[in-house]
């Protein structure tokens, strides 16, 4: 497949494994010039790739590393994929606000985030809003895969549905007498 990505300069965070790694070699496949960064230098010693770049991009510093690491490479950049999560519970029932605002700070970049990214890689100053509304502008949304992942295994899948789907799918509150609704049959 031809994606017209040859020569393309992109960066790819948490690339040194899973999704990430997928995703850079698939770029390094359609012939883009890749910059692969990830928190630990064991896994990107494994890519054959010219630019890996160590660097936590959840944090600012780190974000700003990456990006000036592969801008430094290439020259500039044209794509990032902000690959980057955890989970610091092992599911939403179990998180206390710590965890929520340390997995929303790692797992969202948000619009002032990439603002600030857009005034110091370009030197143009942009509202946060209109950060986000560019950003939906150019088609990017809310972690809308457009295709299944490789790895998708169905059979567990089914599984979490019959076993864990039920403990937190929220429940209907129960009746608590006739309806005061005039449209509603009691």
């Amino acid at each position: 497949m031809n994606l017209e990505l040859d020569g393309k300069a992109v960066l790819v965070a948490g690339a040194s494994r899973g999704i990430g790694k997928a995703i850079a070699l698939a770029f390094v496949r359609e012939g883009a010039r890749v910059a692969a960064v990830a928190r630990g230098k064991d896994g990107l010693d494994a890519l054959e790739l010219d630019v890996k770049i160590v660097a936590d991009v959840a944090t600012q510093a780190g974000a700003a590393v990456a990006v000036d690491g592969a801008v430094a490479a290439f020259g500039g950049l044209d794509i990032v994929i902000a690959n980057v999560g955890k989970s610091f519970a092992r599911d939403a029932a179990q998180m206390d606000d710590d965890d929520l605002a340390k997995s929303l700070d790692m797992n969202l970049w948000t619009s002032a985030r990439v603002a600030h990214l857009i005034e110091k890689t370009c030197g143009v100053q942009y509202h946060p809003g209109h950060a986000w509304r560019i950003l939906r502008q150019l088609g990017w949304s809310c972690q809308r895969p457009t295709g299944r992942a490789l790895e998708r295994d169905e059979e567990k899948i089914r599984r979490w549905k019959r076993q864990r789907w039920p403990e937190i799918k929220k429940k209907p509150k129960k009746s608590g007498g006739p309806s005061s609704s005039s449209t509603k049959a009691d």
